[in-house]
Order: C-alpha cells, then sequence, then structure tokens
C-alpha cells in the first residue's frame, strides 16, 4: 500500500465513524449503530473527544511528513502524540478516560498506542512497506475502537 492508498484509507475509516448534523452541536448516533457505548463523566469525554482530535491531526501530520520524506519528525509526533509517551497524561485529574473504559476497549487503546511507538521506532528505515505495515496497524487500531465503541 503506498502513502496515497494510506491516506485514502485513513479518511475513509475516520469518515465513516463518526456522523454529525451541521445545524446540531450533537453528534447524531444512527438507529443501527451496534457499537457499545461507554458511560463517562462529562469532563472524561470531553478529554476523550479532544485526544481523538488531536490522535486525527496527529495522523495527518504524519502522513504528510511521510509524503516529504521526513522520517524524523514523522516518528517524533508518532511517538510524543500517539505513542507510549503520550498514556497517562489524565491520570493526575482523576478523570482519564482509560479508567471508564471497559477491558476490551482499553486493551485496544493501549494496543494503538503501543502500535504508534513501534510505528516511531521503524519510521527511519530504509524499508517503506515495514513503516507502512507498522502505520496502518496504527490505523487498523483506531478504526476498530471507533467502530466498536462509542461514549454519546
Amino acid at each position: 500500500m503506498n502513502l496515497r492508498e494510506l491516506s485514502v484509507s485513513l479518511v475513509l475509516c475516520l469518515g465513516v465513524t463518526i456522523t454529525v448534523d451541521v445545524g446540531s452541536a450533537e453528534p447524531q448516533v444512527p438507529a443501527t449503530d451496534n457499537r457499545q457505548f461507554v458511560e463517562m463523566p462529562e469532563e472524561a469525554q470531553q478529554l476523550m473527544r479532544k485526544d481523538m482530535r488531536d490522535h486525527l491531526m496527529a495522523l495527518s501530520e504524519i502522513l504528510g511528513y511521510l509524503a516529504n520524506n521526513n522520517y524524523s519528525s514523522a516518528a517524533e509526533v508518532a511517538e510524543q502524540r500517539l505513542g507510549e509517551s503520550s498514556m497517562g497524561k489524565h491520570r493526575a485529574t482523576g478523570m482519564g478516560p482509560g479508567r471508564f473504559m471497559p477491558p476490551s476497549m482499553r486493551q485496544i487503546g493501549q494496543g494503538m498506542h503501543k502500535a504508534a511507538t513501534r510505528f516511531a521506532d521503524v519510521a527511519n528505515s530504509s524499508d517503506m512497506d515495514k513503516r507502512n505495515s507498522a502505520l496502518q496497524e496504527v490505523v487498523a487500531l483506531c478504526a476498530a475502537c471507533h467502530a466498536s465503541y462509542r461514549i454519546r
């Protein structure tokens, strides 16, 4: 899979999991939404939504850096904003979203953070297939979580 195909896959995977009515401040949940609802306090929801938006922006930045052959910057963004280095930043607030996630959701999230660290480790590799495969694992875990769970 080349970078263009990966970019299109990312947009398609993430785009189909979020439905928003532009005329409304509230996301619209389709009647056939079979994702598991995860209840958490409003503050934790806000932190999670903020993190999810930042994850999407980080993925966009990573793809931009890869397109410009700036592998070290792609690795840095991956580790700092998606990787294991980014875990636990809300722990001190007592409202970190992770504490409200069911174990299977938490496992997917931790898997994504670990996958992002693996990508960061191989981002400078001369093996493009290895880089693409590592990034695809990150995106696949994002898509799996968004396809399986919702907080609203």
